[in-house]
């Protein structure tokens, strides 16, 4: 959890654990620290160095204080960087205000996310604030201005059934998913026949059984995922391009997610690059590198994004020299956000480099890749691609 923190993050847990530690004879900091600097975690060997500074000492216990409190703090930040009106934070400020007994208030922040739930199609947070508002609004004269007691029954009841919905579609997807995963172990009939059964309910006939803009994605998701087992690619890419679409029909959405819609795209590319339709991925290359991000951790996710399609792309056109022209933005990317890359994304960037180098004749350069990939010590994420790096090595 700690190694996962954003710089921020990192700064504001570590000074609020110096205020409850502030002669840190608890050790809560320099456990911290310590767990920080940790590349992969060992517990006999943690344990021994915190034996040498004295801190071995009921360290398990220590270590789940630290966790608790850090999520405390993790959850308490991430609620203030929320947006004024964010839905899930009107939320629970109106649920502040109606556990007061002040209805009124309640209401009108209930209303000020109820806004911005409904644009962004929320159902599970429009569900629970319609809800609320259907409880605050008990406490409100019948006349009052703030009685809109029927339009939001009317809204929950449509809410409801549509967030069901969603979940049908979503549990679906999952199964789906979960039955191209188990693929190699299953045997060709049983997969056949669980996938034909789920692709065959109504629910996956009829696209207009999907009343919302969430469920319909679902809807594509699932039959991209389909056609792509079956090796259609042609019709996995149009089922990848209407996904986009939705995106596309809902700014509010793809403004709150936009990681989930940069890896719509990615999983575009990827697609039009196996099914070699080159020409088309340009446009969405530029559409993903285009993306706004807020905050480091979405800057990390866009660049690993953005450089590994790119990658692809050049290698699966030939096109070396334009890879290599990006390899200072890449190595740029990878100092800059260090440890906090997934560490798949690191090998396989320099793995793509290390490649590219060796089929230039730059053997010293390709070298440096490989032996850098060498020295980060075995991964449980990719050790293919490190196994294949060592003997290119």
């Amino acid at each position: 959890m700690i190694q996962a923190m954003d710089s921020g993050e990192t700064r504001y847990c570590r000074a609020a654990l110096e205020k409850d530690d502030p002669k840190r004879t608890l050790g809560y900091v320099q456990i911290f620290n310590a767990l920080q600097k940790v590349k992969e975690y060992n517990h006999e060997a943690f344990l021994l160095s915190m034996a040498k500074k004295g801190l071995n000492a009921g360290l398990d216990v220590k270590k789940t204080r630290i966790r608790t409190r850090l999520i405390t703090l993790l959850a308490k930040l991430h609620e203030e960087r929320r947006g004024v009106n964010d839905p899930a934070r009107m939320l629970r400020e109106a649920q502040v205000y109606l556990d007061l007994g002040l209805p009124k208030e309640a209401i009108k922040s209930a209303l000020s996310g109820l806004d911005q739930a409904t644009a962004q199609e929320e159902l599970t947070l429009e569900v629970q604030l319609r809800e609320l508002l259907r409880e605050a609004m008990k406490g409100v004269e019948v006349n009052s201005a703030f009685n809109q007691a029927i339009p939001n029954q009317y809204g929950l009841d449509i809410a409801s059934k549509k967030l069901s919905t969603l979940i049908e579609y979503e549990l679906i997807r999952d199964k789906v998913l979960m039955l191209i995963k188990d693929k190699d172990i299953d045997s060709n009939a049983v997969f056949k026949g669980g996938m034909e059964g789920l692709m065959h309910t109504d629910k996956m006939q009829n696209v207009l059984e999907a009343d919302s803009i969430s469920a319909q994605m679902a809807y594509y998701t699932t039959w991209c995922m389909y056609h792509n087992s079956l090796g259609e690619l042609n019709k996995a890419i149009e089922d990848q391009q209407k996904i986009i679409s939705l995106w596309n029909r809902n700014s509010h959405k793809k403004e709150r997610y936009p990681h989930y819609y940069r890896r719509c795209l990615a999983n575009l590319i990827g697609l039009l690059c196996r099914a070699r339709r080159h020409d088309e991925v340009p446009f969405y290359l530029n559409m993903i590198t285009e993306i706004e991000n807020e905050g480091r951790r979405a800057e990390i996710q866009q660049f690993c994004d953005v450089e590994l399609q790119h990658q692809m792309f050049y290698m699966n056109m030939g096109q070396l020299d334009n890879l290599l022209d990006r390899e200072s933005t890449v190595m740029e990317g990878l100092g800059k956000f260090g440890r906090h890359l997934p560490q798949d994304f690191s090998i396989t960037l320099r793995l793509n480099l290390g490649l590219c180098h060796l089929l230039m004749d730059d053997y010293i350069e390709a070298a440096k890749h490989f032996e850098y990939i060498k020295q980060m010590g075995s991964s449980v994420l990719r050790p293919d691609l490190q196994a294949v790096a060592v003997i290119i090595r």
